[in-house]
């Protein structure tokens, strides 16, 4: 059990952000947020023959008074505001499995949560997200091959109008993403160079559709994500190595 307080951050309170995709920006009005937290969780550790086995279950329930949100205004607009009551629980089965230089993380959350919008109606929308990263890493060339895969499930986003009030949930759809990068370590293991790609299936904007809890609706459709897909290369070197 954990008992919490967070003050807004300076990004949060007086930050404005703008680029060709986003219009994020702070507000200085924002509240403090408050909340009463419980986990647990249990963890087994086996093998079998050559492989190697960890499985942990995780359940949890959150609830938190002025819960400092991105609440979206548009396509690419986005400012932040208080919720005044946020509720989340689930659960989460994460799987890891490892065989000589192979490697498989595998782990499913469900997750329900309330927002505070709906007034008096108190129920949780649930949403599943699936993740699943396999790796290889190849001792005679020291080279690592990491894929990152994961799913998100429809799930409820607050909007606002153009005061910040909260005027509405939408359902955004389900969507994928994935991530590949491939790591190579040269010089007696002081330089490692990394290169890949990021949101390999260029995923950009999700649909969003209205659910009648309000007295306006918000004129988009749809939620901007993310740039789209792109590329990265990153090296790296350790001057003093023992």
């Amino acid at each position: 059990y954990g008992k919490g307080f967070r003050a807004p951050s300076l990004k949060e309170l007086f930050l404005d952000f703008n680029d060709s995709r986003h219009e994020v920006f702070g507000n200085e009005n924002l509240m403090a947020e408050e909340s009463h937290s419980f986990t647990t969780s249990y963890t087994k550790y086996y093998t079998y023959e050559d492989l190697e086995f960890s499985s942990t279950i995780d359940g949890f329930y959150n609830h938190i008074i002025n819960k400092i949100e991105l609440l979206v205004a548009g396509p690419i607009q986005a400012k932040y505001g208080n919720i005044g009551l946020f509720e989340s629980l689930g659960g989460e089965y994460n799987q890891k499995v490892v065989y000589d230089n192979l490697k498989l993380n595998t782990s499913f959350t469900y997750t329900g949560t309330f927002n505070g919008v709906e007034g008096d109606k108190r129920d949780f929308n649930f949403s599943p997200q699936v993740v699943i990263q396999p790796g290889i890493s190849i001792k005679k060339t020291k080279t690592d091959i990491n894929v990152f895969f994961n799913y998100f499930g429809a799930l409820q986003r607050v909007f606002s109008d153009t005061t910040s009030d909260i005027t509405s949930v939408q359902m955004q759809d389900p969507y994928s993403m994935m991530d590949v990068s491939v790591s190579q370590v040269l010089l007696k293991k002081r330089l490692r160079v990394s290169a890949g790609l990021r949101n390999l299936f260029n995923v950009v904007n999700i649909n969003s559709q209205m659910q009648e809890v309000g007295a306006h609706t918000p004129s988009t459709s749809f939620v901007s994500i993310s740039p789209g897909r792109t590329f990265f290369i990153s090296a790296r070197y350790e001057i003093f190595k023992q």
